[in-house]
């Protein structure tokens, strides 16, 4: 289970509070919505779960253990712009295989083509870009994935087929998923339970 304890978090002493004593878990296999406008704290809340950031108060525990400061976490986090979350210089292969080696299962399940393999990032469509960050961040010790605005720059097309294979990838691994969007209608359509950010 991942689970956010009583967490506030504030940039500064003299900062507002971005949220206070929120509480919210993701159970194995599960897909849960997160929604609010813009400027409520979704992305900073992202960026705690992903160890990015650490909170004010409270804890974020996967299995009852705290996120590890520094090297491989359970929790992986993805980013709502894939070429900011690639080295430029990079071929595909490498990107793919920075952190484990992918499986030909994990490599059809998000459609991802041999002739990529020897591009760079410069090369590929966003489309195509999400799908190899996403290969890249579901290692084989990877529980849970926070998905944040991960398709919201993409067309209708491919926003379905990127979360058809991930919804399905996730059914079969029981990878929780944390769904964060400001579309309450995307949310309905993938998510089994919603969450409304409140500051």
């Amino acid at each position: 289970m991942l689970e956010i304890t009583h967490v506030s978090f504030r940039y500064a002493p003299e900062s507002p509070w971005l949220f206070k004593d929120l509480d919210l878990s993701v159970a194995p296999g599960e897909i849960v919505g997160l929604q609010g406008p813009s400027g409520q704290g979704k992305t900073t809340l992202a960026r705690l779960i992903g160890g990015y950031l650490t909170p004010s108060t409270g804890s974020i525990t996967v299995g009852g253990m705290s996120l590890p400061a520094e090297g491989f976490s359970r929790v992986q986090l993805l980013f709502q712009h894939p070429e900011l979350a690639v080295d430029p210089r990079w071929k595909i292969r490498r990107i793919l295989t920075e952190g484990h080696d992918p499986s030909r299962v994990q490599m059809d399940a998000f459609d991802i083509q041999d002739d990529w393999l020897d591009r760079y990032p410069c090369e590929m469509s966003g489309g195509q870009l999400a799908r190899i960050c996403l290969v890249r961040a579901l290692g084989p010790d990877v529980e849970y994935i926070i998905a944040d605005e991960i398709t919201s720059m993409l067309d209708a097309l491919t926003q379905a087929r990127i979360w058809r294979s991930l919804i399905d990838y996730s059914e079969q691994n029981r990878i929780g998923i944390l769904v964060i969007s400001h579309d309450s209608a995307l949310l309905k359509r993938l998510c089994q339970r919603r969450i409304q950010l409140n500051t």
